[in-house]
């Protein structure tokens, strides 16, 4: 659990249950009780919905809602997790969207390729929320347009069969 803006003005981590964290919320008196992942928010947000304590919760993907029962905010980063979260029974009224910055205009066509053949490698875990398979497709555009582009993938998990 991670407690942002008490009284004394620091952060307090602990790994507590609801009953320790709710003591531990009662003597640092925090402003708002903010969490991270599913264990967090189950425990921070159970612990500080005992005390009437204002919550939010980053989601950091396709969250289970019921660890968020208890949190007051979330915060997801993508269109699709704010889907998600509606589709999950998620009131409109808790989710507040802040998406990922970036300097860059969003990209309708593909830009120019430089004369040379175009390498791309791409690692990680092999799931299907991690979007390989969305580079595939996109791959499959260039590769169309450049048939010299390579792409070369690695990791492992559970799509890895899907993936070759």
């Amino acid at each position: 659990m991670a407690i942002v803006g008490g009284r004394r003005g620091r952060e307090l981590r602990t790994t507590a249950s609801p009953i320790r964290g709710a003591a531990l919320f009662a003597e640092f008196r925090p402003d708002i009780v903010q969490a991270h992942l599913a264990r967090a928010a189950h425990l921070a947000g159970r612990a500080a919905h005992a005390l009437n304590l204002p919550t939010l919760a980053k989601t950091h993907n396709l969250i289970q809602a019921r660890y968020y029962e208890d949190i007051d905010i979330l915060v997801p980063t993508t269109r699709a997790q704010v889907e998600h979260l509606a589709k999950a029974g998620v009131d409109s009224a808790r989710i507040r969207r802040i998406p990922n910055f970036s300097s860059l205009d969003a990209v309708d066509t593909l830009p120019s390729l430089p004369s040379v053949a175009p390498r791309l490698k791409a690692v990680g875990r092999f799931v299907a929320k991690k979007g390989f398979m969305v580079l595939l497709d996109a791959f499959a555009a260039v590769h169309a347009e450049r048939p010299e582009t390579r792409l070369v993938i690695g990791g492992d998990g559970p799509d890895a069969a899907a993936l070759q």
